[in-house]
């Protein structure tokens, strides 16, 4: 009788830490190409630097906050220089989450889950404002990619009745502050600050349209807005 409850307890925990590797979240901030916070939901990093006889000053400021459904980033860099100098300084902030939907209840054709993803924020324009990239992965293949601070986008995978489908969604922004000064004086500011949201997880027809009848559970336990 021990035996079984032993039996049965370790099949309860490799399946609820089967459930925690099918959902995921990770926040990080590198500065200079060197990572300074990696944490699960959320990440804050800050560094600078300056030299009393050139009046050089450089700062970094970066976060992330990521949960299922949420992913948020925000950059800041700044380069200061009042005479001849040289001066660059960059940052990366991401925002990462996976989650696994199990389907039931879906008819045998003609089924498709569907993930929209929201991108809205500001970024600085021109030589300072880098890179911005939202990715959307659904079974491991990339269905859905925004380039810009404000985008949105959709994909859809053709499911049987029962069946899982992985999905997960990137947020990377990139800023840099660069100056080369001869003479005079310069200051040169990049910034981000994103966030994107899913919007809608369903199973809908080839029109578009949700099935009534259908059930979606995820691994993380979340609740996802339709």
């Amino acid at each position: 009788m021990a035996r079984r409850i032993l039996l049965v307890v370790s099949a309860l925990l490799l399946c609820a830490l089967w459930a925690v590797a099918q959902a995921t979240e990770r926040a990080s901030v590198s500065i200079l190409g060197k990572p300074c916070d990696t944490e699960p939901t959320h990440a804050t990093c800050s560094q600078g630097g300056g030299t009393q006889w050139d009046s050089v000053f450089w700062e970094d400021i970066g976060s992330s906050n990521v949960s299922y459904g949420f992913v948020d980033v925000s950059t800041n860099a700044l380069v200061y220089c009042n005479h001849h100098c040289q001066n660059r300084t960059g940052l990366q902030a991401s925002s990462f989450f996976s989650d696994q939907a199990t389907i039931q209840n879906a008819p045998e054709s003609g089924a498709y889950f569907m993930i929209a993803v929201q991108l809205t924020g500001q970024t600085s324009s021109g030589t300072n404002a880098d890179s911005t990239s939202l990715e959307l992965d659904m079974n491991g293949g990339r269905v859905c990619t925004i380039t810009v601070s404000s985008g949105y986008c959709h994909a859809r995978l053709q499911i049987n009745s029962d069946a899982t489908v992985d999905f997960s969604v990137n947020l990377v922004r990139l800023t840099s502050a660069s100056l080369d000064v001869i003479s005079g004086s310069g200051e040169s500011i990049g910034y981000g600050d994103l966030t994107g949201k899913i919007t809608r997880p369903a199973v809908v027809d080839a029109g578009g349209h949700n099935i009534p009848g259908v059930t979606i559970t995820t691994a993380s336990g979340h609740q996802y807005p339709l």
